[in-house]
């Protein structure tokens, strides 16, 4: 509940300060479309639809650069820490809660405001 007051309270103050009403339209729709593409794009991203094509530019730049025993053991560790794939993965459930909640603010709040033009 915090994070919808916040996003609620940040529009209400953009509304105060900024009076004049198309533009606060035009802006929210933005920043709501604009944070419902990152959202996709994270989905995209995180659904391995892309796993092919990036597989081939990791060949070609294992090739080009090889990578030295220190980072393979690095990247070893990382992929066997737990406690750092938890925080990832908590990091990315913040981030798209936080922008599913913008983006439907966002949008709620443009077209609310449509209405009363």
């Amino acid at each position: 509940m915090k994070l919808h007051g916040s996003v609620i309270g940040v529009w209400l103050i953009i509304m105060i300060v900024v009076k004049d009403l198309t533009l606060i339209i035009n802006l929210a729709f933005f920043i709501g479309l604009l944070s419902i593409l990152i959202i996709t794009i994270f989905h995209l991203v995180q659904s391995d639809l892309y796993q092919l094509f990036f597989s081939g530019f990791r060949k070609i730049w294992i090739w080009v650069t090889p990578e030295n025993r220190a980072m393979k053991r690095t990247n070893n560790l990382i992929r066997q820490d737990y406690s750092f794939q938890l925080f990832r993965e908590k990091l990315y459930r913040m981030i798209h809660r936080s922008l599913i909640w913008i983006g439907f603010y966002s949008i709620t709040i443009s077209i609310s405001l449509l209405f009363l033009i």
